[in-house]
């Protein structure tokens, strides 16, 4: 079974950078480490730092180490429709949060060896939550997003600032066709344009804003064994972020005690309290043609499934459906179920090897 973790594990030396400054207590924002009040004696540091709350501290960006590109075709001028122009707005920015990747069964993964100190491990300590941000910045071709993984540290001053990174090019206006879904408040799904008799890997990126400057991002990782088995979940990728400031290109890291809490082990909800009868109430709704056109359609009545088979109920109330009974026959869906019987949900369905329909946007129960 691959996964984001696994990957990570065969990932190039990382960037390192030296930084010493004042830190606040990783596990305690109101607290200072020890060894910041008692500046006599650096050697002093509170047993409060211990907890691997926060996975790292201060830090100056440096040049990219690991790059990955999801654009297959050369990219066009977007069309600077309202609606995407008002979307780039609500999606561009600095985004600090907490990421974690799970198991087709919902089991979260644990961090690479090699990236959590020796620390952790002589406490039997398990870490499961990277610190993130994401930098997201809106281009006449599509969206750039840089993500930065940073790596765990022991106390809040470490000796050296190290973190993974990642760049992405989403929503890319093609040649062929623009295969995605946007909302005005920053929320897209992106579909694959690839043939997927071609394919036995597929990465689909979904982003539903759950409150104001507030967002989960879920990356779900499908594998066909073959050229003609059908699709199954290898992986999802859970990133919760929220807005902390304009686009600066990942200029800074976050500070000790920083971004999002960890949620890799909280609770997952039943997957019996997605059983309603849902009522589409806003969204967008996409069918792409034979010439893969894609085309505006009316909202449907209902755009999930919410089926039990093939789901994965997620902690922060999310989840993940993946439903292939040929290799050219997909189902995808993402959702985060919300307070007031709303759901927030996007998704995919495949025929013939090409993506045909996309919905995104806001379910409630019947009345």
């Amino acid at each position: 079974m691959e996964s984001m973790c696994l990957e990570l594990a065969n990932a190039p030396l990382l960037h390192q950078k030296s930084a010493r400054s004042l830190r606040r207590c990783c596990a305690r924002p109101g607290l200072f480490c020890q060894e910041i009040r008692n500046s006599s004696d650096r050697e002093q540091k509170s047993p409060m730092c211990s907890v691997p709350t926060s996975n790292a501290c201060l830090a100056k960006r440096n040049s990219p180490v690991l790059t990955a590109s999801l654009s297959t075709q050369a990219p066009t001028t977007h069309p600077q429709t309202t609606e995407w122009s008002t979307f780039c707005e609500n999606v561009s920015g600095e985004w600090e949060g907490a990421t974690a990747t799970f198991t087709a069964e919902g089991q979260p993964q644990e961090l690479p060896f090699q990236y959590v100190p020796k620390e952790f491990r002589d406490w039997d300590v398990t870490l499961y939550d990277w610190q993130s941000q994401c930098s997201m910045q809106p281009q006449a071709t599509g969206i750039k997003c840089l993500l930065k993984r940073l790596m765990p540290t022991v106390g809040c001053e470490a000796d050296a600032q190290t973190f993974h990174e990642e760049t992405r090019h989403l929503l890319e206006s093609t040649d062929e066709a623009t295969q995605h879904a946007i909302l005005s408040n920053g929320s897209y799904t992106t579909a694959s344009s690839l043939d997927l008799s071609d394919q036995t890997k597929l990465r689909l990126e979904h982003c539903l804003m759950t409150a104001e400057k507030k967002r989960i991002r879920l990356v779900q990782h499908v594998a066909a064994a073959g050229p003609s088995d059908p699709w199954q979940l290898s992986g999802v990728e859970v990133h919760h972020e929220y807005y902390d400031g304009p686009y600066n290109g990942g200029a800074s890291l976050s500070g000790c005690g920083g971004g999002m809490s960890n949620f890799a082990e909280l609770d997952k909800f039943g997957a019996s309290q997605l059983q309603h009868d849902w009522t589409a109430s806003s969204g967008s709704s996409y069918s792409v043609s034979e010439d893969r056109t894609v085309q505006l359609q009316h909202l449907p009545s209902r755009m999930s499934s919410c089926s039990q088979e093939g789901i994965t109920c997620l902690p922060l109330n999310a989840y993940s459906i993946v439903q292939s009974r040929d290799h050219g026959e997909l189902l995808v869906e993402a959702g985060v179920l919300q307070k007031n019987h709303t759901l927030l949900v996007a998704q995919q369905t495949f025929d013939n090897g090409h993506c045909k329909a996309m919905s995104l946007g806001t379910e409630r129960v019947q009345s």
